[in-house]
């Protein structure tokens, strides 16, 4: 028996010298057992080396095993039938248990309902089983600790105590029933001596930076098992002390080893003065040798070395794909590229989809989580539907997922399953008791409502979910009922043969990891209720809890894919990934922080305790200290794995790390380039790209060079993008603000007469393309179960009319009404509530909040208006007045909230008032453009047998205002809910209007007065031409527009606020970037705006006539 150490240097042939030397002695001694242990991730690496570097391309006696396989294979020859093996799932499922039941007897560790803090225990608790750590060993420590005979630290013996007390717990609930994947190894060792097929058996280990104690342990039991043992070491003869620390450690450890045995130990140096790899690179070769010890620098030309700088992730991957591209158009095979990335979870998405772009067949390496597969997110959902009691959010997160759309139970013809939505949301439909009932009920809509179809879904989805939901709400049910009736629920849905298909959908896609994934997938889930049956399942618990321990077993489901061809470009992170023969490598995301990684997060044990723990010879995982000369080494035998190319990319928005600073101190000759030095169509290496580039410089105006034209060219003639092309180029050119329709057309849309409101000529008014979605189209927006600002405004206006019509019928007015205001307004509130929106009003504690707050507002609204009218002349005459204005074949009609009258020997005045239930003021510019014209229409429909004397908005609300020492608080209320808009200046009709106010500000008309009893700059006043003008304007504005819309202008020509709360905008392709906005007219009260609105007048009536 003897122990070889092969060392050299990274690229050295270590590997290729062991695998010889192996290949060999299987030909010499075809009888002699040889086992190549290597981890777990380099299984299938390591068999395809040995295959293709054996001379008949096979070998029998070559056993490639990791130390988990090592033991299966002793357990198999000595019959040995070990308790069931659980893992982190299971782990995860039993521990969620033992912490809920033990949280109260916690000193310093508070237990928290979340899927990490779960994860954290398994991790301490993953770390003590592999490290060999019993419970007896952790109160030994809180005991040194406690004595104070190294370091007396009170928190962290608390928190031994409270792992202790888990850990025994679990090792306790495991006992004689189950093991878990650590303790394999460590069973093995009870075995070793047993085993005669280990008997002169020769033994290499390859691949590894170091073991852990157990797997020391059975290393040493081994020395007196085995004929020869080999180890490779990544250790040049002269190897640094720091960066080769983990090398150094483990010859030591097992040179100890071979002492304790009398076990003669040598050591073979492989490799000559330039490691084999780098023998046609003399700039890797000094990157091999001088990487974090000497950093000599490098005098000559180093083109094979790259740093590239990138603004964003995106343009780092890009770079790098046009890379590869341009290498494999040169003559290298995908295989021999590898990508690292620094942060797989940055990186991962936007490496697959850019890659996919540019047809690079691509391997991540790493495990994919389950969470996100279609069969756990169709369980997931269910069990929320029983947990929220059919909230909204549990049940569409059912009925959308792509397993019940496909399982054929819901037909989703003409968008039913869109109207069922729209049902339950409009009518706040939630609970389990509703769903059972028939739905009965309708809201407004604009298109009809088809009650079967709608109950036909709400049965359908009973029918599923029921026997679920009753099983869950059985007292008496266990965890395995609960399984149970799940894997029911997954048979009754076809859960496995949607899966299946997805498989087969993914390999006519040539997604091979993504149809392998499916592939498993139902097998885990199936494993995962299997496990939690047999280790959970005569548990009774909540809907709640159990919930979260499948979600804590889903979580734990890693899928591993093997790579589904040869030819492919590898793609992993610093730490997981082992590479192996490749020519040029790329390390994407060199940025500070990531690279080296700075660990924020040390789990329960902070870097402190861990050092304190090391003090105690209590030897866990290596603290950050140690994982720094780790990370060293890692990226030593990462930046040593190409033999041709190495490149860098580094993401401008971040700071560059430290290891480019030491690249180029060492190579000052290397290439450094960053995106804005190329020419962006070096970066394209595909059609998509292509189009894209060409069309952002379409969109920014710009005029193409000659490199640009000869790509549009080549776009062209692409057969398979032409179409796209001509499409793209389409919708680039057009102009959205000038789009029509034709005359017939439009009158399909809106029918052979014109009619409607005057809102709807305003709509048009903002924006032709708003008014085509909402009046032809018909496209509405979403209705809610809910009180909105549209809601709050329908709601006042009735509570008001029925308040306005009991007083006419008492023949009371707004001022005479007296105490009994504050009962009227309360009982025309609760009978416009009554029926409104089914009742929402008393749907909710905060509704009914909502509730007592309109009362308010409009009680205060009441006291207003009674002082209002009481300070002038005017009296209420008719509330809700029909309006109809007709010309042109045009019909538009209204409604004015209220006419006030004032009459004196021989005239009768005309005040309108509209409710309004936001702030609005009168703005002129705004009636010039048509966007504001309801007031002007109104009261012009009114002059013909009254002189107009105000139009006026009231804004209703029950305001806050400032104290003042001295000053009354109900004239500042009053003065606060003046009305808006615009009176008559003639001064009979003012004192009419207001006969309290004769200097300063009016708190009932929107005027105030100079000293000399004049009208301020500041009123809102006017004379009664004018006013007539305005009306007449503003009818004109309704017929022109009517004629604009008849003759089918739809473009989408918004002004800038047009768009802020329009729910169109995402469809009118209008581009603030290249589409021009129109912008409001800017008008005061003075005789240049009333010329203008004559002049208007005269432009726009004659194109009317």
């Amino acid at each position: 028996m003897h122990v070889e150490f092969l060392t050299g240097s990274s690229g050295s042939g270590k590997s290729k010298r062991l695998y010889d030397i192996l290949l060999d002695m299987s030909q010499e001694n075809p009888d002699k057992k040889i086992f190549l242990v290597v981890p777990e991730q380099f299984t299938m690496q390591a068999q395809r080396n040995i295959v293709e570097n054996s001379p008949g391309h096979g070998t029998f006696n070559i056993d490639i095993v990791s130390f988990n396989r090592l033991a299966y294979r002793i357990f198999e020859e000595l019959g040995i039938e070990l308790p069931t093996a659980i893992d982190d799932t299971g782990k995860n499922l039993i521990l969620r248990k033992i912490i809920d039941e033990n949280k109260k007897d916690f000193k310093i560790i508070r237990a928290k309902d979340s899927q990490g803090f779960v994860s954290e225990i398994k991790s301490v608790i993953s770390e003590l089983l592999q490290y060999s750590v019993t419970a007896d060993m952790l109160k030994d420590a809180c005991g040194r600790l406690s004595t104070g005979g190294i370091n007396n630290n009170e928190r962290l013996r608390r928190k031994l105590e409270d792992i202790s007390l888990i850990y025994s717990a679990f090792k306790e609930y495991i006992s004689d029933k189950y093991i878990t994947t650590e303790e394999v190894t460590a069973i093995l060792c009870r075995y070793v001596d047993k085993s005669e097929l280990l008997e002169k058996a020769v033994f290499a280990f390859d691949g590894f930076t170091g073991f852990t104690p157990v797997q020391y342990q059975l290393i040493e039991l081994l020395f007196d098992k085995a004929d020869t043992m080999y180890f490779t070491l990544t250790l040049p003869q002269d190897g640094d002390r720091w960066l080769f620390d983990m090398s150094y450690d483990e010859l030591r450890r097992i040179g100890e080893c071979a002492d304790r045995h009398h076990v003669r130990v040598r050591r073979m140096n492989v490799g000559e003065a330039v490691p084999y790899r780098f023998k046609d690179s003399p700039q890797l070769a000094h990157l091999e040798r001088n990487l974090y010890r000497d950093m000599a620098q490098y005098d000559g030309e180093a083109d094979n070395i790259t740093i590239y700088s990138a603004l964003g992730k995106k343009a780092e991957v890009s770079y790098v794909a046009s890379r590869i591209k341009s290498l494999v158009e040169n003559g290298l095979r995908y295989r021999q590229i590898g990508v690292i990335v620094s942060s797989m979870a940055d990186y991962k998405e936007l490496l697959a989809s850019i890659f996919e772009e540019n047809k690079i067949p691509v391997f991540m390496d790493n495990k994919r989580s389950i969470l996100a597969n279609p069969a756990v997110e169709y369980i997931r959902a269910a069990l929320a539907i029983v947990e929220k009691d059919y909230s909204y959010e549990s049940v569409f997160r059912l009925l959308k997922g792509y397993m019940c759309k496909n399982s054929g139970r819901f037909v989703d013809s003409a968008g039913s399953l869109d109207i069922f939505e729209n049902y339950v949301l409009a009518l706040g439909i939630r609970g389990h008791k509703k769903y059972t009932e028939a739905f009965r009920r309708r809201y407004p809509s604009r298109r009809g409502m088809d009650l079967d179809v709608i109950n036909d879904i709400r049965v359908k989805l009973l029918e599923l979910m029921e026997p679920v939901y009753q099983v869950f709400h059985d007292k008496d049910s266990t965890a395995a009922d609960y399984i149970d009736t799940i894997l029911q629920f997954l048979d009754e849905s076809m859960v496995y043969e949607q899966l299946e298909q997805l498989k087969e959908l993914m390999e006519k896609e040539n997604q091979a990891a993504a149809a392998k994934e499916y592939g498993q997938s139902y097998e885990k889930i199936i494993a995962l209720f299997e496990q939690t049956k047999k280790l959970l399942g005569e548990e009774k618990m909540g809907i709640r809890e159990f919930s979260d321990i499948l979600d804590a077993g889903f979580n734990e489901i890693k899928i591993g894919i093997i790579p589904p061809t040869l030819d492919m470009v590898m793609v992993g992170d610093v730490k997981r990934t082992r590479l192996d023969h490749i020519s040029a490598l790329f390390f994407i995301g060199v940025n500070e922080g990531l690279v080296p990684e700075v660990s924020s997060n040390h789990g329960l044990f902070s870097e402190a305790e861990r050092e304190l723990l090391e003090g105690v010879q209590l030897e866990l995982a290596p603290t950050s200290r140690h994982k720094a000369f780790m990370q060293n080494f890692y990226l030593y035998l990462l930046l040593t794995k190409p033999s041709q190319t190495l490149t860098f990319t580094v993401n401008r928005e971040g700071k560059p790390s430290k290891l480019i600073a030491d690249m180029l101190r060492m190579f000052p000759y290397a290439v450094c380039m960053s995106d804005d030095s190329l020419e962006p169509t070096e970066l394209i290496y595909n059609s998509i790209e292509g189009f894209r580039y060409i069309f952002s410089r379409f969109n920014e105006g710009n005029e193409l060079n000659d490199t640009e034209k000869a790509l549009l060219m080549v776009l062209k003639n692409d057969t398979e993008y032409a179409r796209k092309y001509n499409e793209l180029a389409y919708a680039a050119m057009k102009n959205v603000t000038e789009q029509r329709i034709t005359e017939n057309a439009a009158k399909l849309l809106y029918g052979e007469r014109l009619s409607g409101s005057v809102s709807r000529m305003e709509t048009f008014a903002s924006c032709a393309f708003s008014h085509f979605a909402k009046y032809g189209l018909q496209l509405e927006e979403r209705k809610l179960y809910e009180i909105g600002a549209a809601d709050l405004g329908t709601l006042f206006h009735e509570a008001l009319k029925l308040y306005s019509m009991r007083l006419a019928e008492e023949k009371l007015d707004f001022a005479s009404v007296g105490d009994k205001a504050g009962q009227y307004i309360r009982e025309a509130v609760e009978y416009a509530m009554t029926d409104y929106n089914n009742s929402i009003f008393y749907d909710s504690k905060r509704n009914e909040y909502m509730k007592e707050k309109i009362y308010s507002m409009l009680e205060r609204t009441a006291w207003a208006l009674g002082k209002q009218t009481k300070a002038g002349s005017f009296v209420p005459d008719r509330f809700e007045k029909s309006f109809v204005f007709e010309q042109n074949g045009m019909k538009i009609a209204g409604n004015i909230d209220r006419i006030d009258i004032a009459r004196d020997e021989n005239t009768s005045y005309v005040k309108i008032i509209d409710y309004k239930s936001g702030k609005r003021t009168l703005d002129l510019g705004k009636i010039y453009d048509g966007l504001s014209l309801q007031l002007m229409v109104y009261l012009n429909s009114l002059m013909e047998d009254n002189i107009p004397a105000a139009a006026m908005y009231y804004n209703i609300d029950n305001p806050i205002v400032d104290y003042k020492a001295g000053a009354d608080v109900d004239d500042s209320i009053l003065a606060s809910l003046q009305p808006q808009g615009i009176v008559n200046s003639d001064g009979n009709i003012l004192k009419l209007l207001d006969k309290v106010t004769t200097s300063g500000k009016s708190s009932y008309i929107p005027v105030s007065y100079n000293k000399d009893g004049s009208l301020s700059k500041t009123s809102s006043a006017t004379s009664t031409d004018r006013l007539k003008l305005l009306g007449e304007y503003a009818s004109m504005k309704l017929v022109r527009f009517g004629k604009r819309i008849s003759e089918g202008e739809i473009g989408a020509n918004p002004y800038p606020d047009s768009c802020d709360y329009c729910p169109y905008q995402l469809i009118c392709g209008f581009d603030p970037a290249r589409d021009s906005y129109r912008y409001h007219t800017k008008l005061n009260n003075d005789d240049g705006c009333y010329k203008k609105f004559s002049e208007g007048m005269k432009k726009d009536g004659e194109n009317v006539d």
